[in-house]
């Protein structure tokens, strides 16, 4: 009787879509690929200044709509092609949902080098008007029946894709730098998608007044030039002049595409990934902050590119989010993914097989502001024996000195022609540590934010360079990587110094009985489980470097960091199919001070916003992020039964909970294919505050 029941509430919820495109058959469209290259029937695509790719376009296999299908870009990353992985899916899963998409070999990349002539056109300007070029070609591309309308384009992509989005969005509706034959102006763009790509290259390349240079970027550009010492940014690297290698970035509108983006007004959805060896987080959210306020942006915090971990749960939900992202930008549907809290982050797992796992779901939270307003600095300090304290020294106290030394001969050439490697560079430079280790904290606690490590040293050299690296400690002494940062001096000289040390941005859970450990370093190590690499180019002078502890000038970590306020539900996004039957888990995962505490997981069928705002919160302004309509009134009333297992009770003594959503494969639940149903859970803390969850998304499928 529940599950008729169940059935018969399918008709209130059915999703309404603008009448303009067809909706998606539950499951999406059967999708087409059509492919120009060489080796077919079609040939390949030839750019209107001569230069020849090869294309693919995806495009739903069903009745274009009146003014045809709304149209994506998605570009590959650099030294790739159309065919890589992420293309091929993002591609798949936007026109099951109804969209043309095109992906294109980049000049330089791909098939490119071998249809053209050497020293074929490859600039930026060439790349930007290919874009356009792609867009107003795609029309004459398409098969038969197959239309796209041109006033409804997105871009997205990853790396240098994620770059081509921001210039796409640069130039929307502008002409063109290097127009040739008809294309002379970008078409206006809807949205744009960006996934790890820096919003300011040249405070990515150079973020720090010139002190810090990022280590990718400085062998990138020698190994692209191959070190030609008649190169003229060749020569800037060799003389290790960062503030003219920034100024020559920035002097390129095709580069510093920031300052044209400040006047853009197309919604973007920026994503960047923990522990992107190419790129850091902070210049990117430093960028964010002079983007004016009436741009829609949304951030996405997660995993997967440029060697950070891959994950195919967070992948998927990114791709989802793009997918929703166009949604409402190009086909207007009200699917409140613009009033959803703006900052949406995965916390990296403090377990290191969680962390590297392919399939393990990572928690989100969603926030107004990142960093949230609600984190504060909580400062440890550093102190003789090692120890990472609560209180100041309150006498001088020895501190450690970092003997830097760089083996006769090896030189920043060197050090780009190793690639950066650790392996290779720590044999020409050793690495030097000093640890500092706190007590165990006391309760959950959320790292959230930039944290800053200010401290005072004494060095023997003008040029040094000293790098922090943060980790969480295990119980069992098991260490995470949490974040990394450096300071130092170039051009100066010897003598006592005051650092600032940014460890860069992070989302991290840390578990009550873990501890923090500090460790200073001469060279910028990052070490997530399964990676180890160097973020910042390192000095190759000699120093001596000495820590000053003393009550008058204490070495100071500042973390950004909040108590655990609230739950999370897990996995973000999930599907299953109501033919075969679904068990879908459903965990909570509130942290110890919420152990005992009673919870209720509520399901609706009309989406997490602007969801309930709760009276009495623990975190102030906390909303249950569903809207309540007749699926919450079922959940609640079926809480705990079939199909709704687990979804009242008790949380754990470790403050967990474990779920079920189950529906058995009757075909009068067949009427479900289609929806997409929102889960969270709420509850109430000893005090007798309420807390919630973050939402879980969850389709169900023919």
């Amino acid at each position: 009787m529940k599950f008729r029941f169940l059935a018969a509430v399918v008709s209130s919820s059915l999703p309404v879509l603008l009448a303009q495109d067809p909706p998606p058959p539950p499951g999406g469209f059967t999708v087409q690929r059509v492919e120009y290259a060489a080796g077919n029937a079609n040939g390949p695509v030839t750019w209107v200044d001569g230069v020849r790719t090869e294309l693919d376009l995806y495009h739903p296999v069903h009745a274009s709509p009146p003014s045809g299908w709304p149209a994506v870009l998605v570009i590959h990353g650099g030294q790739a092609d159309r065919r890589v992985r992420f293309v091929r899916e993002r591609c798949v899963r936007l026109a099951r949902m109804g969209y043309v998409c095109i992906a294109y070999d980049v000049r330089g990349d791909g098939a490119t080098v071998a249809l053209n002539p050497p020293g074929f056109a490859a600039t930026q300007a060439d790349a930007l008007r290919d874009m356009a070029d792609a867009f107003a070609r795609t029309p004459t591309l398409l098969p038969a029946g197959v239309t796209m309308d041109p006033a409804r384009l997105a871009v997205t992509g990853d790396s240098q894709g994620g770059r081509h989005s921001f210039r796409a969005a640069a130039w929307s509706g502008q002409a063109l730098p290097l127009p040739v034959g008809s294309v002379t102006r970008m078409p206006s763009i809807a949205a744009i998608a960006p996934r790890i790509a820096p919003l300011s290259v040249p405070d990515d390349a150079v973020p720090n007044d010139g002190v810090l240079a990022n280590a990718h970027t400085v062998t990138n550009l020698w190994q692209e030039r191959g070190g030609n010492p008649a190169d003229p940014l060749v020569q800037l690297i060799l003389a290790q002049d960062w503030h003219a290698l920034r100024a020559v970035m920035a002097a390129d509108p095709l580069i510093d595409f920031l300052p044209r983006l400040r006047s853009s007004t197309v919604p973007m959805l920026i994503g960047l990934a923990w522990n992107d060896h190419k790129h850091a987080f902070w210049p990117t959210i430093d960028a964010l902050g002079t983007i004016p306020p009436g741009v829609t942006v949304r951030t996405l915090w997660s995993t997967s590119g440029h060697s950070s971990v891959q994950n195919a749960v967070e992948e998927e939900f990114t791709d989802d989010q793009i997918r929703r992202w166009f949604d409402r930008f190009l086909k207007g549907i009200a699917n409140g993914i613009d009033r959803e809290p703006p900052a949406e982050v995965a916390h990296k797992p403090v377990d290191p097989a969680r962390h590297q796992s392919l399939a393990s779901a990572w928690t989100h939270a969603g926030l107004d502001a990142w960093p949230p307003a609600d984190s504060h600095g909580t400062s440890f300090w550093l102190r003789a024996g090692g120890l990472l304290a609560t209180a100041a020294p309150t006498a001088t106290e020895p501190g450690p000195t970092l003997r830097h030394r760089v083996a006769p001969g090896y030189v920043i050439g060197a050090f780009c022609a190793d690639d950066r490697r650790p392996v290779l560079v720590l044999a020409q430079i050793p690495l030097v540590e000093a640890s500092f280790l706190s007590a165990s904290v006391g309760s959950d606690h959320e790292l959230l934010g930039r944290s800053v490590l200010r401290v005072s040293v004494d060095s023997d050299s003008g040029e040094f360079f000293v790098a922090a690296g943060l980790y969480a400690v295990a119980p069992d002494g098991t260490s995470t990587f949490v974040s990394c940062g450096a300071d130092g001096r170039r051009g100066s000289g010897a003598g006592r110094h005051a650092l600032e040390i940014v460890l860069d941005d992070v989302a991290m859970v840390v578990p009550a009985g873990h501890r923090l450990r500090l460790v200073l370093r001469n060279l910028a190590l990052e070490e997530p489980p399964g990676q180890r690499f160097i973020r910042w180019t390192p000095s190759f002078r000699d120093s001596d470097v000495t820590l000053r502890i003393d009550p008058s000038d204490a070495p100071r970590l500042e973390l950004r960091i909040a108590d655990l306020r609230h739950a999370m539900l897990t996995p973000r996004l999930a599907r299953g199919s109501v033919g075969a039957g679904i068990d879908q888990p459903l965990r909570i995962e509130a942290g110890a001070s919420l152990a005992g505490a009673p919870y209720i997981v509520l399901m609706s069928g009309s989406g997490s916003w602007p969801g309930v705002a709760l009276p009495n919160p623990i975190a102030p302004g906390a909303t249950l992020p569903l809207n309540l309509d007749a699926w919450t009134s079922l959940s609640s009333q079926l809480a705990g039964a079939a199909p709704f297992v687990g979804t009242i009770g008790v949380l754990d003594g470790t403050g967990t909970a474990n779920a079920r959503f189950v529906l058995p494969p009757l075909p009068a639940l067949a009427p479900l294919a289609g929806l997409r149903f929102t889960f969270a859970a709420g509850g109430v803390d000893p005090s007798a505050r309420l807390w919630a969850s973050n939402p879980i998304e969850f389709d169900v499928l023919p």
